[in-house]
């Protein structure tokens, strides 16, 4: 059977490209604020250097989960539109086969 919404099935594409690229540069986004230092205020870096990186820790977690969850919205959306247009086909190929057989053949 031909495709129908070929423009649902883009964006459902383009949504999961869009939320694996969210997915990977969070992680290097993460990365760079736990590598590069200097992140947190002068005054908490020159107390202990053990607190810049506990608050670096601290942001670079709380942005993994942020745009974790950010991925797991826009992969699941994606998703969502794809089951949508599967039951649509579905049951248009099912109408058309109870057509096909309640015809009298003969």
């Amino acid at each position: 059977m031909e495709q129908r919404f070929k423009a649902l099935h883009t964006i459902a594409i383009l949504l999961k490209v869009v939320a694996w690229l969210v997915l990977v540069l969070g992680f290097l986004f993460s990365l760079v604020i736990l590598l590069v230092s200097g992140m947190s205020p002068d005054d908490v870096r020159q107390a202990s250097p053990e607190a810049d990186i506990f608050a670096r820790i601290i942001v670079a977690g709380f942005m993994l989960v942020g745009f974790f969850a950010y991925w797991l919205i826009l992969y699941a959306l994606a998703e969502g539109i794809l089951v949508i247009l599967a039951i649509e086909e579905n049951t248009r190929r099912t109408a058309l086969e109870l057509v096909r057989h309640s015809q009298p053949s003969g």
